[in-house]
């Protein structure tokens, strides 16, 4: 009697799969309607609207391929669509398109099944009435300090996720939405975990560099020094000449540049770019090197250790968040070489332009501010904290803006800067009105 009884069982459970299978369109997820999740750190919630004529996508490629631009166009055309974003691609594979009359929703719902696309979601609308953008197939998490990596990466399984970025921030973590599950369902199952700190989407902004002039002559720099020269009022400016009777910056004070990178080897900056110590393997009181025709990473220093201890192998000088290596130079984008040359670019050496604090050291922190996940920004902060004990002083110089709103993690990282005396600097923005704080 007990034989048959085992015999049927694998036959039922496969029936109930190839049935639950063949009810669902490939890539179909049943989306929430309840566009919401609690700020479980700092208390009330993030609410948001669907955004009418929007759809957000994430195209799905063949294992180590990447996709580009021909795959976006491909899909636009079969389905109708028009391209609005897509910075995103090389990065993330990320695609926003307007839906040409379509509801969103359905159009969404369309593309989840379609051939080359990994998940689809319209977009959503802040409370403010600007655009969020995300993708639709993370959630970002970080757990309660102290909780042991086993035990978080249980809870992550347990949920059905899998870590997509282990983040430099010790127990924060981007990770996956089950196929069969909507981000927000799953956003705030993680906040129910009681070992959870705080759980949000994984938030996508785009050109978010505030503005900074790219003239390289110090006679041009009104703001430092402004003479009445031309249209402008003269003594409006920052009084940086007179500071500089009283000081002009200090080695043992860093600078931390969040931002596209720093052309470290740049004439201006080189002589102050902080350089890692810690991570001086060969002991010769250097981790930049002159070969003869360019300065380079050393490479007696490049070891493949962390020796310092920090969470990051070989970081020689600063590190790329965007990219996760050790080598912050950006890629083309070169508002932090002029952030960096603003804040503490070498003066008096007959070169470029002054920086205000230059007798000060410069930190490269590269993100991706075109079409990066704001949760990089948070980890560049987090890093710079974690760094800040080795000298007498730390700024973080932040010079964007969270167009896609404000998120969990950068305002923690913003938080944990201050709570360690380490002073986080935002940019007023260029729109001459409310200061865009992130």
């Amino acid at each position: 009697m007990g034989t048959p009884r085992f015999a049927i069982r694998p036959f039922l459970w496969i029936m109930m799969v190839c049935l639950a299978v063949s009810g669902s369109p490939r890539g179909a997820t049943a989306q929430t309607t309840d566009f919401s999740y609690p700020d479980k750190l700092f208390g009330g919630s993030y609410s948001f609207t669907l955004k009418t004529d929007e759809v957000m996508v994430r195209l799905a490629t063949a294992a180590g391929a990447k996709a580009d631009r021909l795959d976006a166009e491909q899909l636009a055309a079969s389905q109708g669509l028009e391209i609005v974003r897509d910075e995103g691609i090389d990065a993330h594979g990320f695609v926003v398109y307007r839906t040409a009359g379509k509801s969103a929703t359905s159009v969404a719902a369309t593309l989840a099944a379609s051939p080359g696309v990994g998940r689809a979601y319209p977009a959503l609308v802040n409370s403010d009435g600007t655009t969020r953008y995300f993708a639709p197939d993370q959630v970002v998490v970080q757990f309660e300090p102290g909780l042991s990596e086993a035990a978080m990466l249980d809870h992550i399984a347990r949920l059905g996720s899998d870590v997509d970025i282990d983040h430099w921030t010790p127990g924060f973590y981007t990770v996956t939405v089950p196929a069969d599950r909507d981000v927000f369902d799953h956003v705030r199952a993680f906040i129910g975990l009681a070992d959870v700190q705080f759980a949000e989407l994984s938030t996508i902004s785009f050109n978010d560099e505030s503005f900074v002039p790219n003239d390289p002559q110090y006679a041009n720099q009104w703001a430092l020094n402004n003479t009445g020269a031309g249209p402008f009022t003269a003594d409006a400016d920052g009084d940086v000449e007179e500071a500089w009777d009283i000081e002009r910056g200090n080695p043992n004070v860093i600078v931390a540049i969040v931002d596209t990178g720093v052309d470290w080897d740049h004439p201006d900056l080189q002589p102050n770019i902080l350089q890692n110590l810690g991570e001086d393997a060969d002991f010769d009181g250097q981790t930049m090197i002159w070969n003869g025709a360019n300065w380079v990473q050393d490479p007696g220093d490049i070891n493949g250790v962390d020796d310092d201890a920090n969470g990051q192998i070989d970081d020689l000088f600063g590190w790329d968040f965007a990219n996760n290596d050790n080598n912050p130079n950006p890629s083309t984008n070169a508002h932090g070489t002029a952030c960096s040359g603003l804040a503490a670019g070498v003066a008096n050496n007959a070169t470029g332009i002054a920086g205000v604090a230059h007798f000060s050291r410069i930190m490269p922190l590269r993100v991706n501010l075109a079409s990066g996940m704001n949760q990089n920004r948070a980890d560049a902060i987090n890093y710079a904290v974690g760094e800040a004990g080795n000298y007498a002083a730390m700024v973080v110089s932040c010079s964007w803006r969270c167009s896609s709103g404000s998120t969990i993690s950068v305002q923690n990282a913003v938080i944990n800067a201050r709570n360690n005396n380490v002073l986080p600097v935002f940019a007023a923005g260029n729109g001459n009105g409310v200061v865009d704080f992130p």
